[in-house]
């Protein structure tokens, strides 16, 4: 497969992955293929480990400080108190695309969010969004499914599926008696709304990849959060897929799915 730069050689500045529990060497499957289709790009990733996943969400603020500190290092955040406007024009312009895998990406993306309520996204010219099997309303069922296929310890896999039962108890009792939604339906509200990673505008191009053959993220929940971000934002593209598992999309058809990054990355270009 032949990988050439597009938007006639404006490339992102910035790819920032958004992942849980994935491992390095499959990841790299992507951060390699990245390098070939934008050189110049700088890639940041942002991972935790799955046993992580419920733990509070300070826990998650604090391990995403690096991240943050990377963020402003190149430029891509400003804070709001002090900025001089008048050096902004003299500032390097930035194209940002995040790529968030499956509700464990998603989760950091929400908390990534509150992080940078404090930052504005200046200087950013083009910027898209991809979420890769996601998001999902993480029923009991797809949650056991996750940790399945995550985790291939036994008996740290048998503990954390136990736990799941309690857990999901104390989320129905939470919604029942006090009316609070549990964090997955949180997410998948906020990550609708405009602005929410500063970089990003009504007009910035999504891409949903997903799969019908997903056992962990059902295609029609995913389909629900597109059709939801239609009355929110310009252009949201889909990328349905028949054959593939969870995440496993580029391997099933890797023409297919750079196809559709490379397009959804020319539809945000248009507008820089």
């Amino acid at each position: 497969m032949e990988f050439v730069l597009s938007c006639n050689n404006t490339s992102p500045k910035l790819i920032s992955f958004v992942a849980v529990g994935a491992k390095l060497p499959h990841i790299f499957k992507y951060t390699n293929r990245y390098e070939k289709l934008y050189p110049s790009a700088t890639q940041l990733l942002i991972r935790c480990e799955v046993i992580n996943f419920g733990t509070p969400q300070w826990f998650h603020s604090s391990s995403l400080r690096p991240a943050i500190e990377a963020l402003e290092a190149l430029g891509c955040i400003t804070s709001q108190n002090g900025t001089d406007k008048s050096l902004e024009k003299e500032k390097p312009k930035h194209r940002i695309l995040v790529h968030a895998f499956s509700n464990g990406g998603c989760l950091q993306l929400q908390t990534l969010s509150g992080k940078l309520m404090q930052y504005l996204g200046t200087n950013v010219t083009a910027s898209a969004i991809i979420f890769d099997s996601c998001p999902g309303s993480g029923s009991l069922s797809s949650s056991i499914n996750a940790v399945s296929s995550a985790i291939n310890f036994m008996p740290l896999r048998i503990l954390l599926i136990v736990c799941m039962y309690p857990f999901y108890f104390y989320l129905n009792v939470l919604r029942l008696v006090f009316g609070i939604p549990p964090i997955l339906e949180l997410i998948r509200t906020h990550t609708n709304r405009p602005h929410f990673l500063p970089w990003l505008t009504t007009s910035s191009p999504r891409l949903y990849i997903y799969s019908t053959k997903d056992d962990v993220i059902p295609w029609q929940e995913v389909e629900s959060h597109a059709e939801d971000a239609e009355r929110v934002y310009a252009v949201v593209k889909k990328e349905k897929f028949e054959s593939s598992m969870h995440v496993a999309h580029m391997k099933h058809d890797p023409d297919r799915y750079w196809g559709a990054i490379k397009d959804l990355w020319n539809a945000a270009c248009k507008l820089d």
